[in-house]
């Protein structure tokens, strides 16, 4: 339901930065742009021409979601997006949600992380190179970088990074960089559902 729900938040995206134009555009300076969804591309949602969508966008933003009850209790998803493929305006978005009900009943969304996607790249590497603790210490701390990346790249070109050795399978696993997330997602645990905290 994740992958559904992930979805689900990408078009509402769309719509909701569409309908707050007076907002974020007051003066008609953007009339031109329009929030378009790319969901085969980096980042999923772009500010693009209406006339020229496949041109550079002005802004770019990535979203995820995360289940708030998922059994590893902080966000699983990766994000292994290489650094040089985020413009320096481009957003990375972790929006948490719930079911109403607890176990059943319509999605309910939360108060989202969002940060410049660059940093979050960034981050992450720094994370992997100096800060984490390897279950495997013969592991090799080195992450192979994709040459010749530009923001906004093609649907199909390769913009990962890759660490030499990953057993686990953990690079880009945002909710363990808890220097970057650890303060929000603990927020995100003390939310009520059902009277009891999402922790509990």
């Amino acid at each position: 339901m994740n992958t559904l729900l992930g979805s689900a938040i990408e078009v509402q995206t769309v719509e909701t930065l569409r309908t707050m134009r007076s907002h974020w555009d007051p003066d008609g300076d953007w009339s031109e742009y329009d929030f378009l969804r790319f969901p085969q591309s980096f980042p999923d949602v772009r500010l693009v021409r209406c006339d020229e969508p496949d041109e550079a966008p002005a802004i770019g933003i990535e979203l995820k979601s995360w289940y708030l009850l998922s059994k590893e209790a902080e966000p699983s998803f990766r994000y292994r997006t290489t650094a040089a493929a985020c413009a320096p305006c481009d957003l990375f978005a972790v929006v948490p949600w719930s079911l109403s009900n607890v176990l059943s009943g319509t999605p309910v969304v939360h108060s989202p992380f969002i940060e410049q996607a660059l940093f979050v790249s960034q981050m992450r590497n720094y994370y992997w190179l100096n800060t984490r603790v390897s279950g495997n210490p013969q592991e090799k701390d080195r992450i192979e970088i994709p040459e010749d990346i530009t923001p906004y790249p093609r649907a199909n070109s390769i913009i990962t990074d890759k660490p030499v050795q990953d057993s686990g399978g953990n690079f880009g696993r945002i909710g363990r960089v808890h220097s970057l997330v650890g303060d929000w997602t603990t927020q995100c645990l003390r939310i009520s559902l059902a009277g009891i905290p999402a922790v509990d």
